[in-house]
């Protein structure tokens, strides 16, 4: 491997966080698009849809992340290949997203409790009157 064929995959994967810092920071726009898709770029969701095209991409994740408050991106696992000008990854992506909007969380999707959580030692709950 050479120092440009490092210098290509640190260029990438820069690329791949700077995309998911604007989403996360919620200022995905169409320079940060342009500067991470060809003209005929494409993203490929896990359920296997494609959105092919900058306009299509912009589009699709402005819509799509719009339901959410807040978003946590984390990529990983950058498998880079170039081929002369054009590059294609893969890549691993782990994310949360926060509902904006309790009521449009997908009925599949809802808590059917509360949420609960536990802190203490070995799952002992802190006694009356104090610790």
């Amino acid at each position: 491997m050479t120092r440009d064929d490092v210098a290509d995959r640190v260029t990438i994967t820069d690329l791949i966080s700077r995309y998911f810092g604007a989403v996360d920071d919620k200022c995905l726009d169409t320079a940060i698009v342009e500067a991470t898709f060809t003209a005929d770029g494409r993203l490929v969701r896990p359920n296997g849809s494609a959105m092919v095209g900058r306009q299509e991409i912009l589009a699709g994740q402005t819509e799509s992340f719009a339901r959410f408050r807040a978003t946590h991106h984390v990529s990983t696992d950058h498998l880079v290949r170039v081929d002369g000008d054009r590059a294609r990854i893969r890549a691993n992506l782990t994310a949360m997203h926060l509902w904006a909007d309790e009521r449009a969380i997908p009925a599949r999707s809802r808590p059917t409790s509360s949420p609960v959580a536990s802190f203490g030692r070995s799952g002992s709950a802190p006694r009356k009157g104090g610790a």
